[in-house]
Formats: structure tokens, C-alpha cells, sequence
């Protein structure tokens, strides 16, 4: 299982302190930050622009943010092989 988490910038990101414990659960966390500050390392820009799916009939897709962060998604994902009747919306 991955997640994407993007945020504007390390401040504004919501449970940065979970991070660890999620991946020790299995959960592989990439963090994006659209207009980081600081010495961020991580990935920069949007999550659609680092996404990676390797079996896209077998993945299923929970979008949670702005529509045009959803529609961004969607456009990267379903060239990549997934469904549409494939992605949760939280709207």
C-alpha cells in the first residue's frame, strides 16, 4: 500500500508524526510539498507528478483534496491501467 500525502509546504502538512508508524505497518509514505521551504529533501511539486502504479487493473485510488488535485490524479492514472469505477472521492 502506498499514500501520497502532498501539502503546500512542511508547516501545513497534517500527521507528519504518524509517518513512521504507518510505514512500520506497511504503508510505503511519499510526501510532496507543492512550495516547500527550509531543506526540504523530499519530492517537490504535486502528487500526480510522482504517483507510480505498477498493476493499475488491480489498484484501487482514495482521492482526498481539491477537485482539480483529483482530476490532476485521475488524468496520470487512468493511462497508467486504472479503472475508473477504481477511485474513492471524498466528494
Amino acid at each position: 500500500m502506498s499514500l501520497y500525502f502532498g501539502a503546500q509546504d512542511e508547516g501545513k502538512m497534517a500527521y507528519q508524526g504518524r509517518f513512521s508508524a504507518w510505514e512500520s505497518n506497511g504503508i510505503k509514505v511519499t510526501p510532496v510539498m507543492s512550495q516547500p521551504t527550509g531543506s526540504w529533501k523530499g519530492c517537490k511539486g504535486y502528487i500526480q507528478e510522482h504517483v507510480k502504479v505498477s498493476d493499475g487493473a488491480n489498484t484501487a485510488v482514495v482521492l482526498c483534496g481539491q477537485k482539480e488535485m483529483v482530476q490532476g490524479a485521475k488524468d496520470v492514472l487512468i493511462p497508467m491501467g486504472v479503472p475508473e469505477t477504481s477511485f474513492i472521492l471524498n466528494f
